[in-house]
């Protein structure tokens, strides 16, 4: 988080430094991140304006005798030549760090910060409605990333023991933000939320939060997407955008696909597919099939190397979904000498049932088909593959697979190997017959 990353009173203390002296050393952090690297080498070299006025502070200090008439000149000379503010990018990378009305107050400092240094600020923090306004903020041309913070308003100070104890949401807010980021051409990133005044932990929308005021802020909510969705649509937004953060992951909490459209395609999520953001909509909830999904992104351009991009985690993910947890339970009076066997293994040792990973053979063809769209199963590194599984965790809780699906996976290419999971036969254990007519879709209802 920014926020926590530079206090405020840091940064008003670089820009007094650098409208005040030479810099020196507590700005020397924000000048590399800027700078370009002969000045950075002219600045801390043994002949750079820092260096020199150490070396001559410490000679006066030992022996005032030893500093000559012709070295007094030379370190003179040397001081004059490096400039007395700060370079305008040093100055964009310090506005970077600050809200979006102190970064206003900084413009009015100097005129090397109001005509130069706007053209380096790359982040925008907004805390205020009324400080979307576009007209004003056209100056910064060359922003890539904006933070609306003002959309939940903080009802009551978090304590300690909280992270977020109330919110409200800001009609004003919800009404200027959709215009007010279609400013800036170089967007890349947005979020749109709010903040705790007490961690600066930023805050999304949550339809099931209790506290949120007023009452109808699902509604509002559900305008505010809307609108997104209208901007999208019409090609409004900037080019560029990789990410809404805030808009695009809540998209699940409003959406209403199945009551009002049951007989014919969803046009919302048709259009989110289309012309969202591409990394947003790849990990996005919509009620369109994966297959439907990918197909759309693979339309857009850049669509496809997206997809490729994100596909060890979006298999992982994909896997998950089409995975059902059989639960095996020990019943009393009877056999359970196949649960004697698991417990052996290490498997859920504190519980009275496991769970087999099954994929019935239906969804097994789904995953078929998003090949042509580059998902190779091959292609996934087994250590991202088990992490998505949640494989080898203690417990062993999701290491028990049918055989007939670890067969099937095994034959498409994934890395899995038999020494890591516990593979029961269903078609040879008794107990495992509900779990058999599941994979081959016969009776889903055993499944949980």
């Amino acid at each position: 988080q920014r926020h926590q990353t530079m206090r405020r009173y840091d940064v008003m203390y670089v820009m007094y430094l650098g409208t005040c002296c030479v810099p020196t050393i507590p700005v020397a952090s924000a000048m590399s991140t800027a700078m370009p690297t002969s000045k950075k080498q002219k600045l801390t070299r043994s002949g750079g304006p820092v260096a020199v006025a150490a070396q001559q502070q410490q000679r006066a200090e030992s022996d005032p005798n030893t500093c000559n008439a012709n070295d007094v000149e030379e370190e003179e000379l040397m001081l004059q030549q490096w400039p007395r503010h700060l370079p305008a990018p040093v100055w964009g990378a310090i506005l970077d760090y600050m809200d979006y009305h102190e970064v206003r107050s900084a413009l009015l400092i100097s005129k090397t910060i109001a005509n130069e240094a706007v053209k380096y600020v790359q982040v925008l923090n907004i805390t205020s409605a009324n400080q979307m306004y576009v007209p004003a903020a056209r100056r910064f041309g060359n922003v890539e990333e904006v933070n609306i913070l003002c959309l939940l308003l903080q009802l009551v100070s978090a304590s300690a023991m909280t992270e977020h104890a109330g919110c409200f949401f800001s009609m004003a807010a919800a009404h200027r933000i959709v215009p007010f980021l279609t400013g800036f051409p170089a967007l890349k990133k947005a979020f749109v939320g709010g903040y705790t005044s007490s961690s600066s932990e930023r805050v999304e929308y949550d339809r099931h939060d209790r506290l949120t005021m007023p009452t109808d802020h699902l509604v509002m909510f559900r305008n505010l997407v809307d609108a997104f969705r209208g901007a999208s649509v019409a090609g409004t937004l900037p080019e560029g955008l990789q990410t809404l953060r805030g808009i695009s992951n809540r998209i699940a909490q409003v959406r209403q696909c199945y009551a009002e459209h049951p007989d014919r395609p969803c046009d919302f999520c048709r259009d989110i597919c289309s012309h969202f953001p591409l990394t947003d909509v790849i990990h996005m909830s919509v009620c369109l099939s994966d297959y439907d999904r990918y197909k759309i992104l693979t339309e857009r351009p850049g669509g496809r190397e997206c997809l490729q991009s994100a596909m060890p985690d979006r298999m992982c993910d994909i896997l998950n979904s089409i995975t059902k947890c059989y639960q095996l339970r020990k019943v009393d009076g009877t056999d359970n000498s196949l649960f004697q066997t698991l417990r052996r293994e290490g498997v859920m040792r504190k519980y009275m049932y496991v769970l087999v990973m099954c994929i019935p053979k239906s969804k097994l063809i789904e995953l078929d088909s998003l090949v042509e769209f580059g998902f190779v199963p091959r292609h996934v590194p087994r250590e991202d593959l088990y992490r998505g599984l949640s494989v080898g965790r203690p417990g062993r809780k999701y290491d028990v697979w049918a055989k007939s699906t670890f067969d099937e996976l095994v034959s498409r290419g994934f890395r899995l190997d038999a020494a890591d999971f516990v593979i029961l036969d269903e078609t040879k254990e008794p107990a495992l017959n509900a779990l058999a007519a599941s994979i081959h879709d016969e009776d889903a209802s055993s499944t949980s």
